[in-house]
Parts: structure tokens; C-alpha cells; sequence
């Protein structure tokens, strides 16, 4: 990984950030490689990736969910790039504790997940299967075929046709005008002005499960489900 990250620095003459992606499984391992391979950003798949190219049994039995995967890998990226930043001599010239930072997917196609994912630690999200829907997308996990009866998920003439691309733009604009509307008025409920600025102290959950997995407090208390 440290060669390709080093190739693709010299063919863009290190004027392109670089970003790795992986699916949510190992997090601590991949955020440990992917500092030390150099990267700029880690872009972590949840297992509520909307994906229709995938086989059934992988989409419903492999990778972790998204709200454990985020926290996990936000923590792991921390501390790689501090351990990385003392084991460099300090004599060795002008060492600096550079940032990775988080790009969080899978699943997070509406408000809430968004906030949620961000004051978990992701500096930003992608979203592609709610503009997909937004696009008409009916998700019948048929997409690896190339006959996307919407003319979306394929190259045939034919199909291609059915898609109104006027339309679909104007329905994923407003997909995006309204999500940020939401998000906007979450984070004001909140005291915040900026999106970005809600840490996971904002958070709280009735769920044992999910305060274990991902440090959130318990709701009415301090407690986190899981700490010693």
C-alpha cells in the first residue's frame, strides 16, 4: 500500500489528496496501515452500503454497521498518528503530526445518520444510494445485470432513454436542499450553528448495544453501557 500511495503521489505531483477505501471489518488494522501508508483520507463502507452489484449474502451477512465502524476508526486514526509522530527521531528534520482525515458511508442517506456520523468522528459522509432513489432508483439489487429498467444502472440506448436527466437533476438538488435544511436545523436544536460541530457528548441512547459499541452515554445518565 505504501508504493501505491507513493505512485499515485508522483503521477499527480502530490497535488491530489490521496483516499483509501475499505470495507467496515477490520477498522483498527486498516486505520493503522492506511497511516502508515501516508494517505490523506480513509473512507470506511458500513455494512448498510445500498449497493446492488453485490451478492444477497454478502450484502445481509459481511461487513460491520456503519455507527460502531465510525467511532472505532475515528479512534484508531488517532492514535496510529500518535504513535507514528513518537517513533520518528525528532533529529531526523521537520516532523509534523498530520491529519487523516474520515469519510463515513453506508446507510447514511438521511438527516439524522448524517449528524449522527459526524459527531461520531467523520469529518464528512458520502451518500450514493439516496441519490440513486432520488433518481428513481426502486433498489431491486439488480445493478451488476446493466438493465436498469430506470435507465439508470446501465448502458444500453434503450434503457437510457427512460431516465429523464432534467428531472433527475432537479429531484437530486432538492434530495440535497432538503437533507441539508434537516441537518441545519438538528445542529441549531443542538446549540451549534455549524454542521460539524456536535461531538458524540450530544449524543445520547436508549440502547445498550449501540452505547457499548460506540462509547455513546445512556440516556438520563453519564453512563457508558460497556465501561469500566
Amino acid at each position: 500500500l505504501d508504493a501505491k500511495v507513493s505512485e499515485l503521489r508522483e503521477i499527480t505531483d502530490w497535488e491530489k489528496p490521496i483516499l483509501i477505501k475499505v470495507g467496515a471489518s477490520y477498522v483498527k488494522n486498516d486505520a493503522e496501515i492506511i497511516t502508515k501508508s501516508g494517505a490523506d483520507i480513509m473512507v470506511i463502507d458500513g455494512a448498510e452500503g445500498g449497493t446492488g452489484a453485490a451478492p444477497a449474502v454478502a450484502m445481509e451477512h459481511l461487513g460491520i454497521n456503519t455507527v460502531s465502524a465510525i467511532p472505532a476508526a475515528r479512534r484508531s486514526l488517532d492514535i496510529s498518528l500518535q504513535n507514528l509522530y513518537l517513533a520518528v527521531p525528532k533529529n531526523k528534520g521537520n516532523v509534523e503530526l498530520n491529519e487523516v482525515q474520515l469519510i463515513g458511508s453506508g446507510g447514511l442517506w438521511t438527516s439524522d445518520r448524517i449528524v449522527k456520523a459526524m459527531a461520531l468522528g467523520a469529518d464528512c459522509v458520502g451518500n450514493a444510494s439516496g441519490i440513486m432513489i432520488a433518481m428513481g432508483c426502486n433498489q431491486c439489487q439488480q445493478c451488476h445485470l446493466g438493465k436498469c429498467t430506470k435507465g439508470i444502472a446501465t448502458q444500453i440506448p434503450e434503457l437510457e432513454e427512460k431516465l429523464n436527466k432534467k428531472e433527475a437533476k432537479e429531484k437530486i438538488k432538492n434530495y440535497i436542499y432538503s437533507l441539508y435544511d434537516e441537518i441545519k436545523k438538528l445542529n441549531m436544536a443542538a446549540g451549534f450553528y455549524k454542521i460539524g460541530d456536535m461531538t458524540i457528548e450530544n449524543l445520547r441512547t436508549c440502547d445498550i448495544n449501540v452505547s457499548a459499541m460506540t462509547g455513546i452515554k445512556m440516556q438520563g445518565t453519564d453512563i457508558v453501557f460497556g465501561e469500566k
